[in-house]
This record gives C-alpha cells, sequence and structure tokens, in this order.
C-alpha cells in the first residue's frame, strides 16, 4: 500500500511518502523440526494420542504460551482426553524442547 502524510501548521509544511508491504500469513510453522513424538489425530475433538520413544513429561500450551497442563508419559504412548475450546494449542516436549502444533476442533 502507498501512503503519504502531509504536515501543515506553524512549524512549516512537511509531506513524507513511503510504501507499506503485507506478507500473506498461509500458517503457524512448527516451532521445532526436530521432533521426538507425534499427535493423533490432529485435529482433534479433543482426544488425542502422544507417542513418543520414551515416555517424558509434556506440556499442554495455549496460543500465548501459556502452560496448560502437564502429562507424565511412562509408555511410549498415552491417549488424553481434554474438554478444551476450538483451537491452536502446542504440545512441548520439556526435556528436548521440541514443540508440536495441536488443531482442537
Amino acid at each position: 500500500f502507498n501512503y503519504t502524510v502531509t504536515l501543515t501548521g506553524g512549524c512549516g509544511n512537511a509531506t513524507s511518502t513511503g510504501t507499506i508491504t503485507v506478507n500473506t500469513c498461509t500458517g503457524i510453522e512448527e516451532v521445532s523440526t526436530s521432533k521426538n513424538f507425534i499427535i493423533y489425530p490432529n485435529p482433534s475433538q479433543g482426544q488425542f494420542t502422544i507417542q513418543t520413544e520414551k515416555g517424558g513429561v509434556f506440556e499442554l500450551m495455549d496460543i500465548t504460551g501459556k502452560v496448560l497442563k502437564t502429562y507424565t508419559i511412562t509408555n511410549n504412548v498415552q491417549t488424553i482426553n481434554e474438554n478444551l475450546p476450538s483451537g491452536m494449542y502446542f504440545i512441548r516436549d520439556k526435556k528436548y524442547q521440541s514443540v508440536v502444533k495441536l488443531i482442537i476442533e
């Protein structure tokens, strides 16, 4: 978008022009490309499975990064059932700091 700003007043006149460029956002990328766990189904209705090679501690975070819940997984697979509003969430492995996006429909 091109813009022009014109100032007038007791200090004289000034005009400035410029361009504002808006890039299209097609989505949010995964925070980490080195994931040691998967989540399925994703999107889900609130019931999802975390599958990992060694278990661990995982955090459910909202879009702002606030930790909503912590899960300790002792087996390789754990099914979780949460009553969450529709939206985007993140699951973070506390040890490795890898993050996976979770969509709740």
